[in-house]
């Protein structure tokens, strides 16, 4: 939505933006908690599916230059949950407590 913001010249248009019906539907139908919870599923499932593997299970793991087999995962998940496309600042809080869970469940 900020995005759009921007495109707009003048306040006046960024007021019409956000009071226009579309943005007012938007508004209501969209959800936090409903987006961290659809985002968590997608990134802590990544992890787990492949940390209940055993740690011989991959042999491209055991060619990997990561000290512990299952990093080459773990890594990639830490960044997803960061990039820019994914995080939101009123959820930094819940993506934080994110990253430590999936630290907390790699250890």
């Amino acid at each position: 939505i900020s995005d759009f913001e921007k495109e707009c010249l003048t306040l006046a248009a960024v007021r019409r933006l956000r009071a226009s019906p579309s943005s007012v539907a938007l508004r209501k139908r969209w959800s936090l908690p409903v987006y961290f919870q659809l985002r968590f599923q997608e990134i802590a499932g990544s992890v787990e599916s492949v940390l209940g593997e055993p740690l011989g299970a991959d042999a491209a793991a055991a060619a990997s230059p990561h000290a512990l087999a299952h990093a080459p995962a773990v890594l990639p998940a830490l960044r997803r949950t960061w990039a820019a496309d994914v995080i939101l600042a009123p959820l930094h809080h819940r993506f934080w407590k994110l990253t430590l869970q999936i630290l907390a469940r790699y250890s």
